[in-house]
């Protein structure tokens, strides 16, 4: 079975084959998992983009919907609008408010880089996941196509390949800041909660599968950019996990960590 390239079919498509194929976890699964990549709208080097331009429906966002609707909320979704409102756009700023190689681990153009399709405009799942549609065309768990650790505090992955700069210098002041320093306490088990990403995602209950939730073989992970803002989106400003204008333990952000504990230490 081909899976054929009409947008107004692809919706239709994706829910009779998951029916067809008793898909797990509102997962795709494709029937034929050999189909040639270019039956796919707009694939270029594995990115899929969008599936509908306008309704900024992204083809992973037909089986991830709740996902999908957090992010089309989030200022990513709005990244292409917002470089052509700033009045200062060309084609260097374009990187960085489109969809491709930029803010993943792949190590080839792709997607917006290679084809300037208004499909791959705004920062999309693929943009930090990388290229998708080998787990599209054989859904599985074993493919799917993860962030890169520490959701890119360098400045060759992840986040850190675009917030970065005279414009965005979020890297620089992360790394300026003592959020970036792994200390010891982070080894102790009741320190880890404010003092590793892993840690914190435990304390605050977050289930997604960030990088930052598995320790590497050289140890924990430093409180990273997705420690504090959700990337899929967030109801708060800059898609932070709570709020920081509120004066409350339990609903403030900095006071998850920042406050005084039974043992005196901050």
């Amino acid at each position: 079975m081909r899976i054929q390239s009409s947008p107004a079919l692809a919706p239709l498509l994706a829910l009779a084959l998951c029916s067809l194929a008793a898909c797990v976890d509102e997962k795709i699964v494709f029937e034929d998992p050999t189909d040639d990549p270019g039956e796919v709208p707009g694939a270029s080097a594995g990115f899929t983009g969008y599936q509908n331009v306008s309704s900024k429906l992204t083809f992973c966002g037909t089986c991830h919907v709740d996902t999908q609707a957090a992010w089309v909320a989030s200022p990513h979704a709005r990244a292409w609008a917002k470089l052509q409102e700033s009045g200062r756009s060309q084609a260097s700023c374009e990187g960085c408010h489109t969809t491709n190689q930029l803010g993943n681990a792949a190590t080839a153009p792709g997607g917006f880089s290679l084809t300037k399709e208004a499909r791959f405009q705004d920062v999309q799942c693929e943009a930090c996941h990388g290229p998708g549609l080998v787990h599209m065309e054989a859904p599985s768990s074993a493919n799917v196509p993860k962030a890169p650790l520490a959701a890119g505090t360098t400045l060759t992955t992840g986040c850190g390949e675009c917030h970065r700069g005279p414009e965005q210098p979020q890297l620089e002041e992360w790394a300026a800041s003592r959020h970036s320093l792994l200390s010891g306490f982070a080894v102790n088990a009741q320190c880890a909660d404010c003092h590793s990403g892993d840690g914190a995602f435990r304390a605050w209950g977050i289930t997604n599968d960030f990088a930052e939730r598995h320790p590497t073989a050289t140890g924990k992970v430093a409180v990273t950019c997705a420690v504090c803002h959700d990337p899929h989106g967030s109801q708060h400003p800059a898609g932070l996990r709570f709020a920081v204008n509120t004066a409350s333990i339990e609903t403030n952000l900095c006071m998850q960590c920042h406050k005084e504990r039974p043992s005196n230490t901050f």
